[in-house]
């Protein structure tokens, strides 16, 4: 409303103030510094879209709901993002991790 006419409606998740878009390697520099800031491993902001999909699933999120979250329009494009574990695919990881890290 401050920007008026001015305002521009692009249907973006991130953009300016006006409602114009970030140029795309600012919001992966951005989220690269606030992953780092949180202690988390350095991941590509796509890989997060990933693992929040996949981790929707494993908490048992209705597909449709976790489509609408993520703002997948097919069924067939969701599940290619959906990588699904379990409690065995876990331990194995961390397993794999004691022997490359010594521990």
């Amino acid at each position: 409303m401050r920007f008026g006419p001015d305002w521009q409606d692009n249907d973006l998740i991130f953009c300016r103030e006006d409602g114009t878009p970030y140029r795309p390697d600012s919001v992966t520099r951005r989220f690269k510094t606030l992953s780092k800031a949180a202690g988390l491993p350095e991941i590509r902001l796509h890989d997060a879209r990933h693992s929040a999909t996949s981790a929707m699933r494993a908490a048992g999120i209705d597909p449709e709901l976790r489509m609408k979250v993520t703002g997948h329009s097919s069924r067939d494009v969701h599940d290619r993002y959906t990588h699904f574990w379990d409690d065995s695919l876990t331990k194995a990881a961390g397993d794999a991790e004691k022997l490359v890290t010594g521990s």
